[in-house]
């Protein structure tokens, strides 16, 4: 996954923050964190302590938590979805150090 990607689901759920009683929001919020997060119904429903049936229905739009559960869901996936981004970042900016490093190890011995 990339930081853009990221940072745009990011801004997604910082919308659904300041927007909690959107209903239609928190769903797709919640569908997008299966594919940009990777967050099965049961890796959600673990974290969120509920059952799956129940995340499955949030997630299908056929029930909806009060507005205080959904605050509770955005505030865990920006927590989520932030880490993401540092991990994210931190492999690119290793990646980026390694091929420095390998191009200037390739200068250094087309040298001689």
């Amino acid at each position: 996954m990339d930081s853009t990607t990221l940072t745009e689901y990011l801004d997604l759920i910082e919308t659904g923050i300041l927007n909690p009683e959107d209903q239609e929001l928190f769903r797709r919020i919640l569908k997008q964190s299966e594919a940009v997060l990777l967050l099965t119904d049961s890796d959600l429903a673990f974290e969120m302590e509920m059952s799956r049936p129940t995340i499955n229905r949030w997630r299908s739009g056929s029930a909806a938590p009060l507005v205080m559960m959904r605050r509770s869901v955005f505030n865990w996936l920006k927590k989520r979805t932030k880490l993401m981004i540092r991990k994210t970042q931190s492999i690119n900016d290793t990646t980026t150090e390694a091929v420095s490093k390998a191009s200037a190890k390739e200068l250094d011995s087309s040298s001689y």
